[in-house]
C-alpha cells in the first residue's frame, strides 16, 4: 500500500476526506482462505460454519488477530461489532492468537463471527501474521473472499467508521465488456 491517501488524484480516481478508497491491486499473492482456515469454522456457541458458505457471504472478509488479555483487543473487538452491522458486505474470522484454550473459548463466545478451530489457529496465527507484516494485538486485514489482499489499515477504518471500498473491479469488469 501507498500509505494514507491524501485528498487528489491517484492512478485515476479521485479521493476524498470523507471516503477512502482501498485498491485491491498488491503484491501480495491471493490466499487459498478456505485452505489456510480449514474446510469448518466455529461460532460464538460452537456450532460449526462451514468455511466456504461463509465466505461466499461477504465480498470483504476481516482476518482478526485478537487476545482475551489485551486490553485494546477487548476495547477494539465490541467497536468492530458495530462498524461490521453497520457495513453490509463484511465478514470477520477471528484467528486464535491465545495460548490458552479456556481463555480463548470464553472471549471468542462474546463475538458475533466465527472463528478457525483454537489448535488449527496456534499453529496459523503466527504464519499469517508474518506473512501480512503484522505485529501486535489487535491486528486485523481485509481481503477479498477469493483472498486477494485489500488493506491492512482495518483498525484505522474501524475507528474512523470509513467503509472499506474495493475499487479496480469495475474497471476490469468494463474492460472485459469491450
Amino acid at each position: 500500500m501507498d500509505g494514507d491517501l491524501v485528498p487528489g488524484e491517484r492512478n485515476g480516481v479521485r479521493f476524498d476526506q470523507k471516503k477512502l478508497y482501498i485498491c485491491t491491486k498488491t503484491k501480495m499473492p491471493s490466499l487459498d482462505l478456505e485452505s489456510i482456515l480449514k474446510p469448518s469454522l466455529r461460532d460464538n456457541k460452537a456450532l460449526t460454519v462451514a468455511t466456504k458458505g461463509y465466505l461466499q457471504k461477504y465480498p470483504v472478509i476481516i482476518l482478526l488477530f485478537a487476545v482475551s488479555w489485551c486490553p485494546h483487543c477487548r476495547t477494539f473487538t465490541p467497536e468492530l461489532a458495530k462498524y461490521i452491522k453497520k457495513h453490509a458486505g463484511v465478514g470477520v474470522v477471528l484467528i486464535p492468537s491465545e495460548d490458552d484454550v479456556d481463555s480463548f473459548e470464553t472471549y471468542q463466545r462474546t463475538m458475533p463471527w466465527p472463528t478457525v478451530e483454537f489448535e488449527h489457529g496456534q499453529k496459523i496465527s503466527p504464519k499469517l501474521m508474518k506473512m501480512f507484516h503484522l505485529s501486535g494485538f489487535p491486528s486485523a486485514v481485509a481481503v477479498t473472499a477469493d483472498g486477494e489482499m485489500i488493506t491492512d489499515k482495518v483498525r484505522e477504518l474501524v475507528i474512523r467508521d470509513e467503509p472499506i471500498v474495493v475499487i479496480g473491479e469495475e474497471e476490469e469488469e468494463e474492460e472485459e465488456d469491450e
